[in-house]
């Protein structure tokens, strides 16, 4: 979807397809945008860093998708779950992302993007990539991308942890206008900044006998257009999978 504070509403009720179901599982800174042209692998402290570049089109992911659904359903977890239960709250809201290393920290029409660290409430990782002329670079976590203190439990974390998410701060940086955190969940804020209820990609068996289940955006694709910002993403759980 192509995504601008104007459209957001209506963009946020159009979705994607749920391909068919998966049969159950059987055990189962850049810091201009002259960086982001030609992003670098490596970097000093603070500074974004990116995998190899590969391929990428919404009709490649569709075909992904279609792919898994025909596969037994395999969750992500990490596998650093004592650390991440101690990040709670409060530890949560002790790490903060460091602006100089937001991706494309220097726009002003869409705004800037920040990267959100794992926790006690949102554990899954989730890879993010940035798409650029029909190619994909993935945003890899670094702990020096936070400002962590240093009786932090995040500290003990690897450097191959991974993101909870993301959010798209306002032009003028004074707050986030979308956010994406945990599952399939997201939230918008009004043109005043003020948040509504959290929405979700894909709800099944909510408030239905027996257990709900919570389909995941595992891995999304950011890419910039006239129009806006496009979210591709891939949403996977056990009974269905989808673009």
């Amino acid at each position: 979807m192509t995504l601008s504070r104007r459209n957001l509403l209506l963009a946020t009720m159009l979705g994607g397809g749920i391909l068919g179901a998966a049969p159950p599982a059987v055990s189962k800174p850049a810091r201009s945008r002259k960086a982001l042209a030609n992003p670098p692998v490596a970097g000093p402290p603070s500074e974004l860093t990116f995998g190899d570049a590969k391929p990428f089109s919404f009709d490649a992911l569709d075909a992904r998708a279609k792919a898994l659904a025909a596969q037994p359903y395999q969750a992500r977890s990490s596998a650093w779950a004592e650390t991440l239960e101690a990040l709670d709250f409060d530890a949560l809201g002790r790490i903060g992302y460091r602006r100089q290393a937001a991706l494309w920290a220097d726009d002003r029409s869409i705004g800037a993007v920040e990267f959100f660290h794992l926790g006690r409430y949102a554990r899954t990782p989730v890879t993010v990539h940035v798409v650029k002329a029909g190619e994909a670079r993935e945003v890899l976590y670094r702990k020096a991308l936070f400002d962590i203190p240093a009786d932090n439990p995040a500290l003990k974390l690897p450097d191959d942890l991974g993101f909870a998410g993301f959010r798209v701060l306002n032009p003028s940086a004074s707050g986030d206008w979308i956010a994406y955190l945990g599952a399939s969940y997201f939230r918008a804020a009004d043109p005043f900044n003020q948040y509504g209820l959290s929405a979700r990609g894909l709800a099944i068996d909510t408030a239905a006998e027996g257990p709900e289940e919570f389909p995941v955006f595992s891995s999304f694709w950011l890419e910039r257009s006239p129009d806006g910002l496009i979210v591709h993403a891939l949403l996977e759980g056990p009974s269905v999978t989808g673009s």
